[in-house]
């Protein structure tokens, strides 16, 4: 299967090396052709797991830029009016347990998990239908069911786990977090 995959992707290459540049239909047929010819379930992981992981690298390189400039040399003036360096603070550098985070967490639940739970679950339960009736039931069972039973407990065990916190000791945290930190409830509520 690897061998057909990456067979595809170079004879695609050849085929339009003589064009530099790929029409939206073009690039969206070719991505069309990928995924029927891959299981779902690999694409999903793949695509999701690698744009969580990215998106969280961007954060972190904003994030440490922003410190960077926070933390750069600049000169004080003491009592006896010389000029002295203020103590400059390393920049932070990236952390790849978190990205490592997003990338499972990208792939195994936004990825895969939910490439069964939209396409095949949601399609059983509620149909296939787009009115606004059945777009309605889904949206409640993602807020009300979906996310406090399987998005956030996900999370916290992807993070746990990584973090080197035992299963228990993961759902004993998102249970303190629902209690007192009102994690269920931050997405209700206005933001300030």
């Amino acid at each position: 299967m690897r061998t057909k995959a990456k067979l595809f992707v170079a004879a695609t290459l050849v085929a339009n090396a003589s064009s530099l540049s790929f029409s939206p239909s073009q690039a969206a047929s070719l991505i069309n052709d990928f995924y029927k010819q891959q299981n779902r379930f690999k694409v999903a992981f793949l695509i999701c797991s690698s744009k969580a992981c990215a998106a969280d690298l961007v954060a972190q390189w904003i994030d440490n830029s922003k410190h960077s400039k926070d933390n750069q040399q600049t000169h004080i003036i003491s009592t006896d009016g010389q000029k002295q360096q203020k103590e400059q603070k390393k920049a932070s550098s990236i952390d790849y347990r978190r990205a490592a985070v997003f990338l499972l967490y990208g792939g195994l639940y936004q990825g895969m998990a939910q490439e069964y739970i939209y396409n095949d679950i949601y399609a059983s339960l509620f149909g296939s239908g787009t009115d606004i009736l059945t777009a309605s039931k889904k949206v409640a069972t993602e807020m009300f069911v979906l996310t406090p039973a399987l998005c956030i407990p996900a999370a916290y065990l992807i993070k746990g786990l990584l973090g080197g916190d035992t299963v228990g000791v993961v759902f004993k945290k998102y249970k303190n977090d629902i209690i007192h930190n009102k994690v269920l409830y931050i997405n209700w509520s206005k933001c300030d």
